[in-house]
């Protein structure tokens, strides 16, 4: 694809340069580990694992964050004159692009130590063998062996210490300190970061927040802004931090976190049974002559709440012979059938103060859920009513655990609860 360059752009893009530039480079510390990243997402390049490319989309993920614009074209703009960008095509039908302000590259990667593992997934059974004790929780690494289905090698980043250089007109400077500093707080480097992994330190841009009443300052002049109307991309206006200094490790965190999201009975011999959570019989409601459903919550389904899409696939031996067959999956519902994703709202995070006091921290962007959702499998293919979406709470007990009715909603948000099982306070 041919590119083009525009030697003149109108006023209200190019940046004023009468303040001058600057030029910063700042030490950053991997403090959790880190796999994937590469330009294959769970892929990590042992000679240079952390990618100035993916550093700029974290940057400009965190920026638009900030925003309080409505309207998408003129945001578009607005971060185009910051960040770069393409503004859309010539007469001979070649892209134009800005190019970016703010000049982001990673100078130095050192210190680096590896961690491999070597995991077995059956596929009939669904089951992992050989992911031993490493240094994060078999509930992240699941997903990545269970894609690639077969016996691998996966390589974790467990240490490093990296430069970033930024350079940028003067103008810019409050865009580009607080942008790093939300990355350094709740972003990341490499896959599944919005699970705590590949977590990241900066001691000079985190100077003076050494406290958590000092990120919810930091955090409030945002979350506080007023604004009309929905939001359609993830907002810090209306966001919910929940933390805690009783710092979990990353692997501990995440267990936690893995408990909550696949509660369920136990059978003979500590084989896990039925879910605690309406989904199954949910699907089980829709796809008529299969298990009697049990769960109290009818056709619901919470754990949308946490990113879509979301697969499910029964295990159709035994006493599941009756279960839908195939992998029934759980997604946005577009008239177009275009929108196949909703990621996640909820970044769970251990993060380090400036003070180096380690903490666990689980910020809640404000995120529009999709109007619709629809279920698409071999037996199953549904769009779902508005009373499916999670956020239809009404009379709904969400986890259905007779020995532990703590973990039912009552009368709390999905998010409440959450944080309640995940040990953190609301902090904002």
């Amino acid at each position: 694809m041919r590119l083009k360059r525009i030697p003149k752009i109108s006023t209200n893009i190019i940046p004023n340069q009468n303040n001058g530039i600057v030029s910063k480079t700042y030490e950053f510390e991997l403090i959790t580990p880190m796999f994937g990243g590469d330009v294959e997402s769970w892929k990590l390049n042992e000679k240079t694992p952390i990618r100035t490319q993916s550093l700029k989309g974290q940057l400009r993920f965190w920026w638009r964050t900030m925003q309080s614009e409505t309207d998408c074209q003129k945001l578009l703009e607005k971060e185009n004159k910051i960040w770069g960008g393409n503004i859309g095509k010539d007469k001979d039908g070649i892209d134009i692009n800005i190019q970016a302000p703010v000049r982001i590259a990673i100078t130095k990667q050192t210190n680096l130590l590896f961690e491999t593992i070597k995991p077995k997934y059956k596929k009939e059974s669904r089951e992992i063998s050989g992911l031993g004790e490493n240094s994060l929780s078999n509930y992240v690494l699941f997903p990545v062996v269970e894609d690639i289905k077969n016996e691998i090698t996966i390589k974790l980043l467990v240490k490093a210490t990296f430069d970033v250089c930024v350079v940028y007109p003067k103008e810019f400077e409050p865009d580009v300190e607080n942008t790093l500093k939300l990355w350094v707080l709740f972003g990341a480097v490499g896959a599944r970061g919005r699970r705590g992994c590949g977590s990241i330190y900066c001691e000079e841009l985190l100077k003076g927040m050494n406290s958590l009443e000092d990120v919810s300052k930091f955090l409030f002049k945002f979350t506080s802004q007023k604004i009309k109307g929905p939001i359609d991309y993830p907002n810090l206006i209306g966001a919910k931090l929940y933390a805690t200094k009783n710092a979990r490790t990353v692997k501990s965190l995440l267990d936690k976190y893995s408990e909550f999201r696949q509660a369920r009975t136990k059978r003979e011999g500590d084989t896990p049974g039925r879910s605690f959570w309406p989904e199954p019989d949910a699907i089980r409601t829709i796809s008529s002559d299969y298990h009697q459903p049990e769960h109290p919550d009818g056709v619901w389904f919470p754990r949308a709440i946490f990113g879509l899409p979301i697969i499910t696939k029964f295990n159709t031996s035994g006493s599941g012979k009756r279960d839908p067959d195939g992998c029934i999956e759980l997604k946005p519902h577009t008239s177009d059938d275009k929108e196949e994703r909703w990621p996640s709202p909820v970044f769970l995070k251990c993060s380090r103060l400036g003070n180096n006091e380690d903490v666990n921290l689980a910020l809640i962007l404000n995120q529009k859920f999709p109007d619709n959702m629809s279920l698409k499998g071999e037996t199953c293919s549904k769009k779902l009513p508005t009373t499916a979406n999670p956020n239809y709470q009404k009379d709904k007990k969400m986890i259905f655990d007779s020995d532990h009715p703590e973990k039912s909603l009552n009368g709390r948000t999905i998010f409440e609860a959450f944080a309640d099982h995940m040990e953190l306070k609301e902090i904002i």
